[in-house]
């Protein structure tokens, strides 16, 4: 076993010989027709696939159909209605259910086709209500409902782009001098944020 995926009704598991294998309300027993399988994500009533070769499949209603605007995926999340997928080029794409804002395209309309949302990702992980970007740099970046700080950034609000996730304190240096006209000071400031590489970094 390489993989295993679950949700509400399903759980899914993909074999080293790159078989998928369902337990649940929308597959039960071997997917036959994809035989390259690398990743599974379970989604509502159905099951995103992603294959050896980068491109990604949606298993619904006993069928398998390739999303055909996927050619070069390296990795897939879903929950919900809520879909994403990263390319090689380490570009983040979204699309499903957007009622909060969850798909990072600074809107609230659903999408029906990915639509690329972030570059230079490390990883990615979609949830009900948000999305979730860690850059190559180690900066986390979230999205989508803020009702209880879902988003790690300090307020409650909302958002429908992504947020870097961090405490929005500032650090100024220096906090104070006295100067007279045509003095310069250079001032430095920097804030707290989350970095998934090296924990909380200025």
């Amino acid at each position: 076993i390489v993989d295993i995926a679950a949700g509400k009704t399903q759980t899914v598991v993909v074999t080293a010989k790159g078989t998928i294998f369902g337990l649940g309300k929308t597959l039960t027993g071997e997917l036959s027709s994809i035989t390259n399988a690398v990743k599974a994500a379970v989604g509502n009533g159905y099951i995103l696939i992603l294959t050896s070769d980068g491109n990604v499949f949606k298993y619904e209603s006993g069928k398998a159909t390739q999303i055909s605007q996927i050619s070069n995926a390296i990795d897939i999340s879903v929950v919900n209605d809520v879909n994403m997928y990263q390319d090689k080029d380490l570009n983040v794409y979204t699309w499903g259910d957007n009622s909060n804002g969850q798909l990072g395209n600074n809107s609230k309309i659903d999408v029906t086709d990915p639509s690329k949302v972030y570059e230079n990702s490390f990883t990615l992980a979609a949830g009900y209500n948000n999305s979730y970007i860690i850059k190559t740099s180690g900066e986390v970046y979230a999205s989508g409902k803020n009702t209880y700080g879902a988003l790690g950034n300090s307020v409650r609000d909302d958002s429908q782009e992504y947020v870097l996730v961090g405490n929005r304190e500032f650090d100024i240096s220096p906090a104070s001098k006295i100067m007279t006209v045509n003095d310069v000071e250079k001032i430095n400031i920097s804030s707290n944020s989350f970095n998934a590489f090296n924990a909380n970094t200025k």
